[in-house]
């Protein structure tokens, strides 16, 4: 009753649709080399946005998540995840997690700085 879950849809929709939703859900599960070390644009989205992002236990994006403490780590096997993903939302710290938001946004600029240094160096 108080979900929406949305198929495929064209990527022109997606900041139109992330406007409408309080999370952006990337669970794709884990222990498969597909998933497991692979950062989505969904975290992008969910930094640049200020959404709390779903993700699998066990991954990369799992690591990110904890680190910048910026979404939850749905485990689907734990028998209380609804009410801890609840809990998670009700008590978020929004201020907090704005700020993470940020923080995360200001690495990952300065880790495309440091790229764009290193392809130019090794250019010229």
């Amino acid at each position: 009753e108080n979900h929406t879950y949305i198929d495929q849809f064209p990527p022109e929709k997606t900041l139109e649709l992330y406007q409408e939703t309080d999370m952006i859900n990337n669970v794709y599960g884990n222990h498969n080399p597909y998933v497991d070390h692979l950062s989505s644009n969904k975290l992008y989205y969910c930094t640049l946005l200020g959404l709390p992002i779903l993700v699998s236990p066990e991954t990369f994006m799992a690591k990110l998540v904890e680190k910048y403490q910026i979404g939850f780590v749905f485990d689907h096997n734990d028998p209380q995840i609804a009410d801890k993903l609840y809990d998670y939302y009700r008590t978020l710290d929004w201020n907090a997690f704005y700020h993470n938001c940020d923080a995360f946004c200001q690495m990952v600029e300065e880790d495309d700085n440091k790229f764009d240094k290193t392809v130019q160096k090794f250019v010229s």
